[in-house]
């Protein structure tokens, strides 16, 4: 099971929902990727009326879903480059310690990202295939809710690391000159 455990992943994910100021989780951060989605997975369990019509978006939802975790592997590819590029450069980018720690971060935030897109797209497709039991329909229905927040929120705040890591990075290109 070690081979495909995602543990290892979750854990770092989780690592990177720290304070600014030390390594302790952030109670805000929690509360957005945690708290929400598990909100609505707990509202598409109860309003269980609603979910034949939360499941007539997921078609298009699972192609959305699919491509952007589709570009975030590749964006994984590409950091996966940068960091070694960080390592081959021996401090001549000016880097420093927290710089790394960020680049690192936003490389596993992007896996996270890609593995709940992926987990969301099956939930989705299990959910509408399963005619004959509505619980288990709804259960997949709320797991695809509930992933699909994660999925956004996790996303959102990768293009925000992405835009933090091109700062420091720029800062580079500015002095090349």
């Amino acid at each position: 099971m070690g081979k495909i455990s995602l543990r290892g992943l979750f854990i770092r994910y989780l690592r990177t929902l720290h304070s600014v100021d030390d390594d302790s989780l952030y109670k805000p951060d929690i509360f957005v990727h945690f708290v929400i989605p598990i909100g609505l997975f707990i509202w598409a369990m109860i309003e269980t009326d609603n979910a034949a019509t939360v499941r007539s978006y997921f078609a298009n939802a699972m192609t959305a879903i699919s491509v952007i975790s589709g570009f975030m592997c590749g964006l994984a590819v590409m950091i996966f480059e940068l960091r070694i590029n960080l390592n081959l450069s021996n401090g001549e980018l000016g880097e420093n310690a927290q710089e790394i720690k960020l680049i690192d971060e936003l490389f596993s935030d992007v896996l996270w990202s890609v593995v709940v897109g992926f987990l969301s797209v099956g939930c989705m497709a299990i959910s509408g295939e399963i005619n004959d039991i509505a619980a288990v329909n709804n259960l997949f229905t709320a797991f695809s809710l509930a992933l699909c927040c994660n999925f956004i929120v996790v996303t959102l705040m990768c293009l925000k690391r992405i835009d933090v890591c091109y700062q420091v990075i720029s800062r580079f290109w500015g002095r090349k000159k």
